[in-house]
């Protein structure tokens, strides 16, 4: 009976392995290659998660899975992510399609049950609503500060942030030194070459300046720390564990999944403290303005209206209207605080990463950037907007960020977007209630893309070097769109750079 049963038990563990991904393709997968075949899934597919955990465990090999099945696929794959078959892209000329505004408004909708824990986060903000709804608040936010046209008055809050963190770098710096000299490295002839861990204060300048940016003032220090480790544990915890791919999963009362709601919880409520001291401030300045006093003095101004000194004032200027509610109001500070934290970090924490890890690389940026601070008094107040967002004085910077975001994106993949009905793509065809997205960390090691060379961290690729090394102005004038969405971010991070 024993030897039964462990057969038993055995033969259901091959069919959870290998059997369960052929049962979901014969009945989920209805996604169809010109040809007329069903297009390929991949492989191993566990039950419950689907794909998830070997694509956390084994990124790499996972990565080259994927990109030789998009290559026998016409370059596309389906991934099942718990029960639903994702559609990814591979090809510029998918991605292209699959992202245009056309496409993304008008054909798909927002794929809300897999972030189900940013929904609770979140709420009603720009990031979580459907596609009507979405179309009028996006023109709101764009209003309030958001567009890419308010970039030159978020730079002034980048240059304080930079300069608070660059002089507690300096600080940390010194310390390791003297405690390399405590440890008597000198004496045994060896180069003194302190190590210090780069990425919390590449988080607290995320934190304090998008703060900044918000609120109109930087955040208290403390505040700021904590909300850095609570937004750390959320990604870690809430969003990068494939458990929550379950439906209902998010709702255990015990063990980590109480922790997230936790999280969740204390998130929101250092924000509203943080529109509580935003509002006492405005009152204290309005009283001082009537008396005739300064008030706390000029504030930073982000939006185009006249009155207009923080996204936040926006914002409640648009509830005012009528435009918004305050509810809605809330959700779009907690939007921009939990979106843009974790995101801005990373991507700067990996630039600075890859710089050090490439000296050549780091030599010609500080060359460049000491050239450009040469053309005035050799200040850094003489890297202004215009020049820190110039492609002609800052040329070599600007291909360091691309590649960084090439290879190492702060987001691996665009938001799933859902199929409102059955659709045709460049022959392929689509069912209605597949999502679709596409990987930046996959396609940035396609040859077919990036050249032979596609794996190794190369920003001359962008300045037209390299022979056959690179094809980048080829691909961008095929599909002007398809490596700009996925490089999107570079201008604003090249200006908190």
């Amino acid at each position: 009976l024993a030897c039964a049963f462990a057969a038993c038990a055995f033969t259901v563990a091959l069919w959870i392995r290998y059997g369960y991904g052929g049962l979901l393709d014969l009945l989920l997968n209805h996604n169809y290659r010109p040809d007329g075949k069903k297009i390929e899934s991949l492989r191993p597919v566990s039950f419950p998660f689907g794909s998830l955990l070997d694509m956390m465990n084994n990124p790499e090999k996972t990565r080259d899975r994927m990109i030789e099945i998009a290559r026998r696929n016409g370059g596309m794959v389906v991934v099942w992510e718990a029960f639903s078959p994702v559609v990814y892209a591979f090809d510029l000329k998918h991605i292209n399609l699959m992202w245009n505004t056309d496409f993304t408004l008008n054909k798909t909708d927002r794929s809300l049950l897999p972030s189900l824990r940013t929904k609770l986060l979140l709420g009603n903000s720009l990031f979580t609503l459907d596609v009507a709804r979405w179309r009028h608040l996006h023109k709101i936010i764009l209003r309030a500060g958001l567009g890419s046209r308010h970039l030159r008055g978020v730079f002034p809050a980048v240059c304080d942030g930079g300069d608070r963190i660059w002089m507690k770098i300096d600080k940390a710096v010194q310390r390791a030194l003297s405690e390399s000299k405590k440890n008597h490295v000198e004496a045994l002839g060896l180069e003194l070459n302190p190590g210090i861990e780069l990425h919390p204060f590449c988080r607290e300048f995320a934190i304090s300046t998008i703060t900044s940016v918000i609120f109109g003032d930087a955040i208290d220090e403390k505040q700021g720390l904590r909300l850095g480790e609570l937004v750390d544990f959320f990604v870690r915890k809430g969003v990068n564990n494939p458990l929550y791919a379950i439906p209902g999963a998010t709702y255990i009362p015990f063990g980590e999944s109480r922790k997230v709601m936790q999280t969740i919880r204390e998130i929101q409520a250092i924000g509203d403290v943080l529109i509580q001291q935003r509002s006492e401030r405005e009152a204290r300045e309005e009283v001082k303005r009537d008396a005739g006093d300064d008030a706390d003095g000029p504030s930073r101004r982000v939006g185009d209206g006249p009155a207009s000194t923080s996204i936040f004032d926006n914002l409640k200027a648009e509830a005012e209207k009528g435009n918004l509610s305050y509810d809605e109001v809330l959700d779009n500070v907690y939007g921009l605080m939990a979106a843009g934290f974790d995101t801005t970090a990373n991507a700067i924490s990996l630039s600075v990463t890859m710089l050090s890890l490439h000296p050549v690389v780091q030599m010609k940026v500080r060359k460049e950037i000491q050239a450009a601070l040469g053309k005035g008094d050799g200040s850094c107040k003489d890297l202004t907007y215009d020049v820190v967002m110039s492609s002609t004085d800052l040329p070599y910077l600007n291909a360091v960020i691309k590649e960084t975001l090439r290879m190492l994106p702060p987001a691996v993949k665009l938001p799933a977007r859902i199929l409102k009905r059955r659709t045709e793509v460049n022959g392929f065809s689509l069912q209605r209630g597949s999502e679709i997205s596409t990987m930046q960390y996959q396609t940035s090691a396609m040859k077919e893309h990036w050249g032979g060379n596609a794996k190794h961290f190369y920003p001359e690729r962008f300045l037209g070097e390299g022979g056959e090394a690179w094809n980048v102005s080829k691909a961008e004038g095929s599909h002007p769109s398809g490596l700009a969405s996925v490089l999107a971010s570079a201008r604003t991070l090249r200006l908190c750079a």
